[in-house]
């Protein structure tokens, strides 16, 4: 905190009026050039998040040929389907879904295993976000092997941030889920787990999960209305192809998502620093003040 006397005490360089108005001028046009390349670059990003919804929920209800047979799915947000598809719900592929105990926050410790809650599942990827993860030490006669993923669960969020979803890999170390979290272990002879993280994540899947919602200012789903998720089951091999074929359109998405956030950060910097230079002198803004303010004049 400061107060009003220590403020007042506060060292600053004062240039002429006729000085500060010129740097003012010229900090406001190089201010507003800088704020308008942003502006286009986090545009960009949000096309590219269209983007991806678009190719994941066309791939998993229309597939990857334009010209296969169709037949109506019977699910109204879904429409059609290719005719070899067979129609139905999650447990179709599911040997069983469960979710995490209750209890364990006062298990937490720097050290044990990993313990995977709702910030480590996305509403954008299938992949697990580990940037912040939380430890915890299993406490004896736990319900530890009931929660304890295997590499190929699929992970739902079942309180807050519906419709979040990740698919745990091979090499994640040992690992639980939290109670807000819903594991399915799939039957891979009808099911491939990033095909059914991508079926929850297309449009008809968050459709699902939003209308399934319950609950008045904390809204949660049931562990039958992730097993309920309306989906369409290619033949396993046809799962693998088009999820292949999501995985690398996605990978391209994201670089370019990434070059943006890296412009915007660039930019930003730029806008910082120039700040600084112009209100400490170290760059003379008169001239070029006075030029873009008769252009202006002229132009009106």
């Amino acid at each position: 905190a400061i107060n009003a006397s220590d403020l007042v005490r506060i060292h600053v360089p004062v240039p002429l009026l006729d000085e500060q108005k010129a740097i003012s001028s010229f900090l406001d046009v190089e201010t507003s050039k800088i704020d308008g390349l942003v502006s286009e670059q986090r545009r960009l990003i949000e096309l590219l998040k269209e983007k991806r919804q678009a190719v994941i929920s066309h791939a998993v209800t229309k597939g990857l040929n334009p010209n296969a047979p169709m037949k109506p799915s019977g699910i109204q947000w879904l429409g059609d389907v290719p005719q070899h598809w067979e129609g139905a719900s999650l447990k179709r592929g599911m040997q069983f879904v469960t979710s995490g105990s209750r209890g364990w926050a006062q298990y937490y410790s720097d050290e044990g295993e990993v313990f995977l809650r709702i910030g480590n599942l996305t509403r954008d990827s299938v992949d697990l976000d580990l940037s912040d993860i939380q430890r915890v030490t299993v406490p004896d006669g736990s319900e530890g092997e009931r929660t304890q993923v295997r590499p190929g669960d699929v992970l739902f969020s079942v309180t807050a941030y519906l419709g979040s979803v990740a698919v745990i890999p091979t090499d994640l170390e040992t690992s639980y889920v939290s109670q807000h979290v819903a594991l399915v272990r799939l039957d891979p002879t009808k099911a491939a787990s990033r095909w059914v993280g991508y079926a929850a994540l297309a449009t008809s899947g968050k459709t699902w999960f939003d209308q399934q919602a319950y609950g008045g200012t904390k809204i949660q789903l049931s562990l039958d209305d992730v097993a309920n998720l309306p989906m369409p089951f290619p033949p396993v091999e046809e799962q693998e192809e088009i999820v292949a074929h999501i995985d690398e359109r996605l990978k391209t998405f994201s670089q370019l998502q990434a070059e943006a956030e890296r412009a915007i950060e660039l930019l930003q910097e730029r806008r910082t620093a120039l700040i600084s230079a112009a209100v400490t002198g170290k760059i003379d803004v008169r001239e070029v003040a006075a030029s873009e303010s008769l252009s202006c004049k002229e132009l009106s």
